[in-house]
């Protein structure tokens, strides 16, 4: 039987879509199926499968319509934490009944009371778990104060005791303390402090202070947890107070436990921002002295201080918390009762604490917004120590070492304020308000050698040139700098060397500031004309007395009256009438007294030295003995010339000065005398009319008052003004004698 032709046999899929979905799948023999396989192996047919985080959800797998998954909740399927393994899991979800059910709590009250508990217990945060529920509101366009809000505080089992003086109040926490006699006296005094009224409210207040205190604020016993859960107990009941009265005084005396009671910086932060709003009125500063809270804030600010470490900490809202607390301490510090207190409790050495760790920041490479809070901080820090220091009897304190284990003072860390590389020099404010305490400082003697030294005055003279030109009405500055520096000068010392680098400076300072005065040039006129003013004569004034003190130096003396910018003194001692601006002549002509010592140098005040002498003249009649002193001073320097001479002969000079030798002032009669011994000096020349001067004098019963003089000196011991007047009288007789000849 022959064999039927067969096609060859054509191997299909076994779900070829052209076998029926019944037909049985039919496989190729074995060893074709082995030779596929071994041909995969080379070269794989395996779609690439991409990495989960990197799949296309719409095109990589399939979704039904309604169950769409958020792309956070893939993100966490993918990356989340390790999944249970499939065998513990039912294998099918059980359908959800289609009726109506009512939802079951997941945790029920008793539970979740434990569970909190527990937690509270566990945590060794001294505050932990205390986060008050909103943020203090301090709206300043609004007179009305809203307290702190009740916190969530830590659950406390309720006492066993059925009857409660305040049902609404939470119990204490139960344990064997509850025994201790020191926590059951404050829970009465703190029960009678906030339910009764406001009758001997500051006695009851004083009570709860001084039970606190006596149990350490709550703090260094045995049980840590117990004591933080009695604190949060007694800040709930002083918060609930606050909030309930709504009373400045019940505020501030609040404010002063919350201060010693908690560590939490949020909870600080609110009770120092109400402190410092309620310390805006100065009404309320009775409180604040009532309550003792001066007291309060600079131990807090000794003790946060102190926590601070490494000093970068600062930075951030602790900085803000201390700013409040400072800012408060200066404002109810304008009272001297409040002052006294911030003085008496440490206040001064506080702050300097505060200061020194501002200098150890390097705030030449922080960031702009730490670079400002730092200058906010030293804003109110310098602002209250310039209250404290407005009365004499604190200054000791600025003497004080900042801390145990250093060896700088107050005094010493306000100078390094002003240093270049402490980074604080582009802040006029704080600027201004460190050399005004220290021009204060500056009258005491005991200060002057803590201001003085090369490196500080360096720095004083680095801000002077800095700010000389400013615009921002920084005369203020200028003046307090010109003061201190001439506060070191008035004696001779090292300082006037360490000064003499800064001469030009000065003088050209002092050019720039008469030519404003003056208006001699009209283009400087307009560009400085900010400076026209009184403040611009303040500047004057103490600039012009801060060279006439170096020139008390040689060295100083002869530099100063070798630049001619130092000639416009003679240009503004014309243009200002001595009845408007008494104090800037009386400077002026003190400086030229100094200045016309130089004879024997290149002197530009002697240049014009007629010009002086008539000016000098029309002083000598002035109610003011010290400008009459100055002025007799100048004329003894120039009455060495003979044109001086003249002039004093032709202007009535000499015989003023004869009316001065019954003057009362024993200074003004040195110094009469003095003028008069050069007048008639033998050596004078006949040209230089000595003979006029001694018949002047004659005529005007001169020799008369001089021997009176004489006598009046000898019964008074005064051997120095008796030899002046003899020797007048020497040289009257020798210029009589050589007429004669």
């Amino acid at each position: 039987m022959a064999l039927a032709q067969h096609s060859p046999r054509r191997h299909r899929s076994p779900y070829s879509s052209s076998s029926p979905m019944y037909t049985i799948p039919h496989f190729g023999r074995a060893s074709d199926v082995i030779a596929e396989a071994r041909a995969s192996l080379k070269h794989p047919t395996r779609p690439f499968t991409p990495a989960p985080n990197k799949r296309d959800r719409e095109k990589g797998l399939i979704w039904n319509e309604g169950n769409n998954i958020d792309e956070a909740d893939y993100r966490r399927f993918i990356a989340g934490r390790r999944t249970v393994p499939i065998a513990h899991q039912s294998p099918h979800r059980p359908l959800a009944s289609p009726l109506p059910r009512r939802l079951e709590p997941i945790c029920s009250a008793d539970r979740l009371h434990a569970a909190t508990a527990t937690e509270s217990q566990d945590d060794a945060d001294d505050e932990a778990g205390y986060y008050p529920s909103n943020k203090l509101s301090v709206d300043h366009a609004s007179e009305s104060i809203q307290y702190f809000p009740t916190p969530a505080m830590t659950p406390i089992p309720p006492m066993d005791s059925p009857s409660s003086s305040r049902p609404e109040t939470a119990s204490p926490p139960r344990s064997k303390i509850d025994e201790d006699q020191h926590w059951t006296c404050i829970i009465d005094k703190l029960r009678a402090l906030t339910s009764q009224g406001s009758s001997n409210l500051l006695e009851r207040f004083l009570e709860v202070c001084s039970a606190m205190s006596a149990a350490h604020w709550l703090r260094h016993g045995q049980d840590k947890t117990q004591e933080r859960r009695q604190r949060e107990y007694v800040m709930r009941e002083i918060i609930k107070w606050m909030d309930t009265a709504g009373e400045p005084e019940v505020a501030i005396a609040g404010c002063k436990i919350v201060l010693n009671i908690t560590r939490h910086d949020r909870v600080l932060a609110n009770a120092c921002k109400l402190l410092f709003k309620l310390s805006k009125t100065e009404r309320n500063d009775a409180f604040f002295a009532d309550y003792q809270v001066s007291d309060g804030l600079v131990d807090f600010i000794s003790r946060y201080l102190s926590g601070l470490r490494p000093p970068k900490t600062l930075f951030g809202p602790r900085c803000a918390l201390l700013t409040y607390a400072i800012a408060t301490l200066r404002n109810i510090s304008h009272g001297d009762q409040n002052g006294k207190a911030v003085v008496t409790a440490g206040g001064v050495r506080a702050l300097g604490r505060a200061m020194k760790m501002i200098t150890e920041l390097d705030l030449r490479h922080r960031p702009d917004d730490q670079f400002m809070q730092a200058i906010h901080l030293l804003i109110q820090t310098t602002a209250a120590l310039r209250n404290l220091i407005s009365s004499q009897e604190h200054y000791i304190c600025f003497l004080q070492i900042v801390s145990k284990g250093d060896s700088q003072t107050v005094v010493e860390i306000l100078v390094r304020l002003l240093h270049p590389d402490v980074g604080l020099h582009d802040s006029p404010e704080i600027m201004l308000s460190v050399c005004r305490i220290l021009s204060k400082l500056s009258l005491n003697p005991d200060f002057l050698p803590y201001l003085g030294g090369s490196q500080n005055i360096d720095a004083f003279l680095h801000l002077l040139v800095k700010y000389q030109a400013d615009k921002h009405n920084l005369q203020p500055l200028l003046v307090r700098i010109c003061f201190i520096l001439g506060n070191l000068t008035t004696t001779l010392s090292t300082d006037h060397a360490h000064l003499r680098s800064g001469i030009s400076d000065l003088v050209a300072l002092l050019g720039m500031y008469i030519s404003v005065e003056v208006g001699t040039d009209s283009e400087e006129e307009e560009e400085y004309g900010a400076y026209q003013g009184k403040e611009t004569e303040e500047v004057l004034i103490k600039l012009i007395r801060l060279l006439a003190n170096i020139a008390i130096d040689p060295v100083g003396g002869q530099r100063i009256v070798e630049m001619i910018e130092i000639e416009a003194l003679v240009d503004l001692l014309g243009h200002k009438p001595v009845t408007d601006h008494e104090e800037l002549v009386l400077n002026i002509v003190g400086a030229l007294a100094n200045f016309s010592f130089y004879q024997e140098v290149n002197n530009y005040v002697i240049s014009r030295k007629v010009e002086i002498a008539k000016y000098m003249i029309n002083l000598l009649l002035h109610n003011n003995p010290e400008a009459v002193v100055e002025a007799l001073r100048i004329l003894a320097n120039l009455s060495h010339y003979s044109d001086v001479r003249s002039v004093m002969a032709k202007q009535r000079g000499t015989e003023i000065l004869t009316i001065l030798l019954d003057h009362a002032n024993r200074s003004v009669l040195y110094q009469t005398c003095g003028v008069l011994i050069n007048v008639v000096s033998p050596s004078t020349t006949p040209g230089g009319g000595s003979c006029i001067h001694r018949s002047i004098i004659t005529q005007n019963d001169g020799v008369e008052k001089l021997v009176e003089c004489m006598e009046d000196a000898l019964a008074k011991d005064d051997y120095d003004l008796a030899a002046v007047a003899e020797k007048a009288l020497h040289n009257i007789e020798m210029c009589s004698a050589w007429s004669q000849a």
